[in-house]
């Protein structure tokens, strides 16, 4: 599992070492903040992995540039990939007809089959 985060890497390995995540994800990368986009690093994390090692690819978060990079994803490496908004409030939005929709973390194994 990758994490991908657009923040300064400082603050984000800060928030993962506080909370015990390292030992979740294989990668961890972060975006610049001012960045266009964060599909150049997502790329990147696929070309890591090995596409042909993957068979899904799910781009999970609360906000469309966390969800959109599966675009990317697909469009480069021809994989199944989706993406997953984590909508905790019921925001209304015009992103929730393109993605499945949770409201929490534990509903993500419902999604992908596990």
């Amino acid at each position: 599992m990758a994490l991908l985060s657009r923040s300064l890497p400082e603050y984000t390995l800060q928030k993962i070492n506080h909370f015990g995540l390292e030992n979740y994800f294989s990668q961890i990368k972060t975006t610049n903040v001012k960045a266009d986009s964060k599909d150049p690093e997502a790329i990147e994390i696929i070309r890591n992995f090995g596409p042909k090692n993957l068979k899904e690819v799910y781009c999970i978060g609360d906000k469309e540039e966390d969800l959109s990079i599966y675009k990317p994803i697909q469009e480069n490496f021809q994989l199944n990939a989706s993406g997953i908004w984590i909508n905790r409030t019921d925001e209304k939005s015009n992103i929730s007809g393109k993605y499945h929709i949770i409201k929490s973390l534990e509903e993500i194994p419902g999604i992908m089959k596990i």
